[in-house]
Parts: C-alpha cells; structure tokens; sequence
C-alpha cells in the first residue's frame, strides 16, 4: 500500500507525504498485532498473508486502470470536502 500511496499521490508537501507512509504502516501493523494478541493467527499467519496481499494489491494497482478511476474519485471527494471545511458561510 505504501507503494500505492507513492505512485498515486498528487504533488504535496514531503511532511504530508510522509505522513500517508507513517499512516499505511501503523495501520497494517495495528491490524496484524490484533490478530496475534487475539490468537486468531500466528506469525507466520500474518506475514503470509500480508505479502499475498500486498502482491495482489500492487498488481492491482499498478496494472489496472480502475485503481485511477477510484484514486481520482477519491482526490477529489477529499478536496471537496477540505474545501468546504475553510469555506465561511455568512
């Protein structure tokens, strides 16, 4: 995901761009954490399964046109709503 993060992302400030990457990795170690405390999986478990997906998630994204489609909707969804947060209303 975090080569996804890369290759999609608009221009933007590096500490903004940093902070997508801080963000991807927290949260897949977050999750991975919670399944091992739980004793849903082992180690093993979650380090299979997370380079599984990260192959089919990159394949994904960098091979198929609809990851554009769905990061450009995306963009601008967030854009709209950032710009209607600092509009001021009367």
């Amino acid at each position: 995901m975090s080569f996804i993060v890369h290759r999609s992302s608009k221009p933007c400030h590096s500490s903004t761009h940093i902070f997508k990457h801080i963000l991807v990795w927290f949260l897949s170690i977050l999750f991975s954490i919670a399944r091992l405390v739980s004793g849903a999986h082992w180690l093993s478990d979650c380090v299979a399964g997370g380079f599984t997906e990260a192959l089919v998630i990159v394949a994904f994204g960098v091979y198929t046109p609809i990851f554009q489609l769905l990061a450009n909707s995306l963009y601008w969804l967030m854009n709209r709503l950032t710009f209607n947060k600092t509009k001021k209303f009367p």
